[in-house]
Parts: structure tokens; sequence; C-alpha cells
């Protein structure tokens, strides 16, 4: 359980946060891919129900194993597959949870964790966003 001071911390991060994932979705322009909302969504609820990251990276690895036609989690932006691009931005936030516990003296992991599901959500909700404004700029189809 994250305390008081680390949860102050952590909502001070969360414009970066926030920014961050806007960011990289926008980086990686995944709405253009076949990745569907639905499956973005299966990630947040994976990692809202688990207190492991690599519960959450294995998960990304089975959907990237799925995606035989590279055209969702394996679909390629700046060279590397969208999936892997994921993880080394969620593993990056590792640092991020390191400066708040030597803040407050809690526990790397558990921050770690409450930031990773934080920031899949922020990223899944500005994915739907911009997965509806393509298909609303291309009249409605999907």
């Amino acid at each position: 359980m994250i305390g008081i001071k680390a949860r102050g911390k952590i909502e001070d991060k969360l414009d970066e946060l926030i920014e961050k994932a806007h960011k990289f979705i926008d980086e990686t322009k995944i709405w253009n891919s076949d990745l569907d909302k639905t499956q973005f969504r299966n990630l947040l609820d994976l990692a809202s129900s688990v207190e492991s990251f690599k519960v959450i990276e294995n998960f990304i690895f089975y959907q990237m194993g799925r995606d035989t036609k590279s055209k969702s989690w394996s679909s390629i932006s700046n060279g590397k597959a969208f999936g892997e691009l994921l993880i080394e931005e969620l593993k990056s936030l590792e640092k991020v949870a390191e400066e708040i516990a030597n803040q407050t003296k809690e526990e790397v992991k558990t921050i770690y964790i409450e930031l990773v599901k934080l920031y899949i959500g922020y990223a899944n909700r500005y994915f739907t966003f911009k997965k509806e404004e393509k298909k609303k700029a291309e009249g409605g189809r999907e």
C-alpha cells in the first residue's frame, strides 16, 4: 500500500506522466494500426489487477506473439515493435519510482507499479481518443 507522502509525490508527477503517455502515443502513431481499443483496454484491466511488472510485460509479449501479421502490437514504429517500445517506456518509469522512494522511504516496487498502472490508463484514454478521431476523419469507418 502506498503511503500518504508517496501518494502526494505521485500526484505531483501526474501532469508529466500524462504528457509522457500522450507523447508516446503520438510518436508511435499506434492509432493508425489494427490495434483496437479493446486490446489496449485488456492491458489496462490486467495492469489494474496485478502487482507485478513482469506479468504486464509477459502479457505484452504474448500479444506481440499473437500479432503474426505485425499490424498491432508488433507493428513497427521508430524501428521497433510497438510492444517493445511500450515495455521500454514502462521500464523508464522505474527511475521516477526510485526518486519518489528515496524522498519518501517507501518501497520502489509499489510506487513503480502504481506509476505503470497510471501510465497505461492515461495512454489507453489518449489512444481511444486518437482512434476515434481517426475514425471520424475517415467518415465513421473503422
